[in-house]
C-alpha cells in the first residue's frame, strides 16, 4: 500500500485467544522476542527507558537497526522507529480488547524517505512476511504460554 506522501505501509491483524494483559506481557518484553519469533535474531537494550529507549535489533537477512521507542501506552500499544538511511521505518503494535478472553493485535510498518521505493523493492516482500510471522508467532506464544 502507498500513502499519499509516498510512504510504503503494511499491516496485519490477528485475534489472540487471551486477555489483553496476557498478550501485553509477551509483546512488551522486547528483548525476549527472539525466543518466540524467528524474525528477530537479537533485540538488545542500548540506552534509556520508556519513551526514548533505544534497542539494537538484528533480523535475518536485514541490516542491523537501532530502534527508538517513540510511544508507549502501558498495556495497550507501543511504537518504535528506525531512522536509518536511506529510509525511516515506523513499527506500531496495538492491542485492542475484544472481550475478557480475546484480544486483537494490530502490527503495522511504514517506511518513508527518498529511497523508500528501492528499499521496498529489495526488502518489501521479506518485511511483509516478517510482519505476518510476528503476528502469528505472538498468537502462538501467548496462547501456549498462558494455556
Amino acid at each position: 500500500m502507498i500513502n499519499p506522501m509516498g510512504a510504503k505501509m503494511y499491516g496485519t491483524r490477528i485475534v489472540i485467544d487471551r486477555s489483553r494483559d496476557e498478550v501485553w506481557k509477551v509483546l512488551s518484553a522486547l528483548e525476549k522476542w527472539p525466543q518466540w519469533t524467528p524474525t528477530m535474531t537479537s533485540v538488545r537494550h542500548m540506552s534509556g527507558s520508556g519513551v526514548g529507549a533505544v534497542y539494537e535489533v538484528r533480523q535475518p537477512g536485514l541490516p542491523k537497526s537501532h530502534l527508538t521507542i517513540t510511544d508507549w501506552n502501558e498495556g495497550q500499544s507501543f511504537t518504535w522507529v528506525a531512522r536509518e538511511k536511506p529510509s525511516s521505518t515506523v513499527a506500531d503494535h496495538v492491542l485492542t480488547t475484544i472481550d475478557e478472553n480475546h484480544t486483537e493485535a494490530t502490527l503495522t510498518i511504514s517506511m518513508s524517505g527518498p529511497m523508500v521505493a528501492l528499499v521496498w523493492m529489495l526488502w518489501g516482500r521479506k518485511i511483509r512476511r516478517f510482519v505476518d510471522t510476528e503476528a502469528a508467532s505472538l498468537k502462538s506464544r501467548v496462547e501456549s504460554v498462558t494455556a
